[in-house]
């Protein structure tokens, strides 16, 4: 799958998953975190990676959420983006194998 707010490698048994907005500081969008999740899933599913590790490109590991997307919302979009959290959250706390974050800069 071709991601747009993430960068997928393997290095040997390691997975790395890249947040690469640098120009947003890799500030969680709802398309990254759709995107983080279903990489994660991926790589859940792939024996031959053994564990994972997340980091962030450019000087900043995540700003958090993405504010810019959060201004007008209505209480739907923000119960849905609550909602898209949640399953990441769960995927990351399902996942059987170790995470690592490698955090570089400011989170």
């Amino acid at each position: 799958m071709e991601f747009k707010t993430i960068q997928l490698e393997r290095e040997e048994s390691v997975g790395v998953v890249y947040l690469n907005q640098p120009e947003v500081r890799n500030a969680l969008s709802m398309e990254m975190r759709e995107e983080l999740r279903i990489a994660l899933e991926g790589l859940a599913r792939n024996e031959k990676v053994k564990a994972i590790v997340i980091t962030g490109k450019g000087t900043a590991f995540c700003a958090g959420g993405d504010l810019r997307t959060m201004g007008d919302s209505k209480p739907f979009q923000g119960r849905q983006r609550m909602q898209n959290v949640h399953r990441l959250v769960l995927t990351l706390r399902n996942l059987e194998k170790p995470v690592l974050a490698a955090v570089n800069g400011p989170a």
